[in-house]
């Protein structure tokens, strides 16, 4: 079973479904095991999975040695960075914990967490399964969301907090920094050199340091937070573009309109109307 959302968004329950390029995942991923076992490699370091057992690997890793049991049966996200990168303007916290899972990416559910996160899956699946409906986008946003901050949640619960908030290194630190005020500022950061200046930092120091511990791009991390925060001005208020565009900083509402347009190939007015409809 393989079922994808636009570019967004796929799900399978095939280890050989997910995306790799020469090795390496495209691709955030969660693996969920629902029973059976999985042995293999990310970036040279030996897991192992069993039943209940979840695992989650950022773009760039590199999976080789996978084996699967006869009876292994598992539920498998894969998110875009752009689509999952929203996720992490929920709160600070979100931040520190998707470190901890890069660092420490195997973690045990127990019988009632994993029939909740089950629950949501199921409930994604059948959502994808259906024909385009309204807010059919939005579901599928909130079903995939509700499953990461469930994993999340574990992970607080079972690893004391101390744990999960002490930067390792001082880059880990900055990274951290950087995403909480993207966060902070809903959308309205505009470019690398305004976080590098609070940070007191070059900017080309903030992107090899962002793009090293987070795997995404620093300047496409800050777009991505601008484009959904835009992206519900126009969709669930009653602002005109041009107050849209004031209010996010955009010198000219034709460079406005080119941001959206180059996110969406519609001019602001249109992908209000479209998605509104």
């Amino acid at each position: 079973m393989n079922l994808y959302y636009k570019d967004e968004l796929l799900i399978t329950d095939n280890i050989a479904g997910i995306p790799l390029e020469d090795g390496n995942t495209k691709h955030i991923v969660f693996i969920i095991c629902a029973d059976g076992k999985m042995t293999g490699q990310i970036n040279g370091t030996h897991y192992s999975l069993s039943k209940h057992h979840a695992l989650g690997c950022r773009p760039g890793s590199h999976l080789s040695q996978i084996m699967v049991s006869t009876d292994w049966k598992c539920s498998i996200l894969c998110f875009n960075v752009e689509a999952f990168s929203q996720l992490m303007y929920v709160s600070k916290q979100v931040w520190s914990d998707i470190q901890y899972i890069i660092k420490n990416p195997v973690m045990l559910l127990s019988d009632k967490d994993f029939s909740i996160i089950m629950h949501y899956y199921d409930a994604l699946v059948r959502k994808l399964s259906t024909d385009d409906v309204p807010y059919k986008r939005e579901v599928v946003q909130c079903l995939s969301g509700c499953i990461i901050l469930e994993l999340l949640s574990i992970l607080e619960r079972n690893v004391p907090l101390s744990t999960i908030e002490k930067p390792v290194r001082q880059t880990d630190n900055i990274t951290k920094k950087f995403m909480e005020i993207v966060t902070e500022e809903g959308g309205k950061i505009r470019s690398v050199a305004e976080v590098a200046e609070r940070l007191n930092i070059t900017p080309k120091y903030l992107s090899f340091v962002v793009k090293r511990h987070s795997g995404n791009n620093a300047y496409g991390i800050i777009r991505d937070a601008t484009f959904q925060a835009v992206s519900n001005r126009l969709l669930y208020t009653g602002m005109t573009v041009k107050e849209i565009a004031s209010e996010f900083n955009f010198p000219t509402l034709s460079i406005f309109g080119k941001f959206i347009k180059d996110r969406t190939g519609l001019s602001p007015t249109q992908y209000r109307h479209q998605n509104q409809e």
